[in-house]
């Protein structure tokens, strides 16, 4: 548990230091990132995590708890300086990213990696090879905070190739809230393509590995990082920097368990802004796509 301490007036004996006094930390959570999470048991997830921050680490803070309906909520939040560490889709993070500090961007953990690549699903027998092969066919979308990136790469493949924009290329497209209601239609050849996480194929199949034999990947993404916390730009309280240090001894706490639980994740990973040059690269090219386009976006997690 790392104590931080601040220096009084210097003395020729040394320095006077005293305890940080407590301060109001206010967290902020997009529904995005709850899913199908009952939203009472996320809010008392997260006020018991919170809660031990204070209770079982000593954390000098008094902890405030929001859940945010949409992006347009949280920015304002932060603007006024009534949220000072927010829980974001990448996508989400890059919309307000002027107002975000490059320092102390953390990566959620889920299936052993901060990343997730995305991937095209045919069933077997289907003669489709590639994307170029789905036009007029029908595609099923895992709408998921850990497939956040999954529609605007998707969208940016088929600029790529010439394609145009997926609601005329595709017959029909279905938006789900369970990986299943994409991934089983495929193998039952009652939809022709979804589009879900790679991660989420391969524990569908562990547990029926039935489905690793009649569906076949046409398409597969680079890895992506789609789930961060992080602290507004200005906000520079020294128990900033105490969440950062005690990361993983927080994350290890019995509410901490329980908040991963909840939640889906495994933990937490510092980053840099380096490690979001290809998300960057990626939302920058879509912006640009759907500046261009009349057409509605392809939506994933809700931004």
């Amino acid at each position: 548990m790392t104590s931080i301490l601040w220096a009084d007036d210097a003395t020729d004996a040394g320095l006077q230091e005293e305890a940080i006094p407590a301060e109001e930390v206010r967290f902020g959570f997009v529904q995005a990132i709850l899913g199908t999470i009952n939203e009472n048991d996320a809010k008392a997830a997260i006020r018991s995590w919170t809660n031990t921050l204070v209770e079982e680490l000593g954390l000098p803070a008094i902890p405030f708890v929001s859940i945010y309906e949409d992006l347009a909520q949280i920015q304002t939040e932060i603007e006024k300086k009534q949220v000072d560490v927010v829980c974001l889709t990448t996508p989400q993070w890059f919309a307000v990213r002027d107002l975000i500090s490059e320092d102390g961007l953390l990566a959620v953990k889920a299936g052993g990696t901060i990343n997730e690549e995305y991937v095209v699903l045919v069933h077997r027998t289907s003669s489709a090879n590639s994307l170029q092969d789905l036009k007029g066919k029908s595609l099923r979308v895992w709408e998921y905070s850990r497939t956040a990136l999954s529609c605007t790469w998707l969208r940016s493949l088929m600029v790529e190739k010439g394609l145009g924009p997926a609601d005329e290329y595709f017959s029909k497209i279905k938006w789900v809230k369970k990986i299943n209601e994409a991934v089983l239609p495929v193998f039952f050849k009652q939809a022709d393509a979804c589009l879900v996480n790679l991660k989420g194929l391969d524990i569908m199949a562990e547990l029926n590995p039935q489905i690793a034999q009649q569906v076949k990947i046409v398409e597969k993404s680079s890895p992506y990082i789609p789930v961060i916390f992080c602290f507004r730009k200005d906000y520079h309280a020294p128990i900033k920097q105490i969440l950062l240090d005690d990361l993983q001894e927080m994350m290890d706490s019995s509410a901490g368990g329980q908040l991963l639980t909840i939640f889906q994740m495994e933990g937490m990973e510092k980053v840099s802004i380096v490690d979001f040059a290809n998300i960057v690269t990626l939302l920058e090219k879509d912006y640009g796509i759907c500046d261009r386009s009349k057409s509605r976006r392809i939506k994933g997690a809700k931004n």
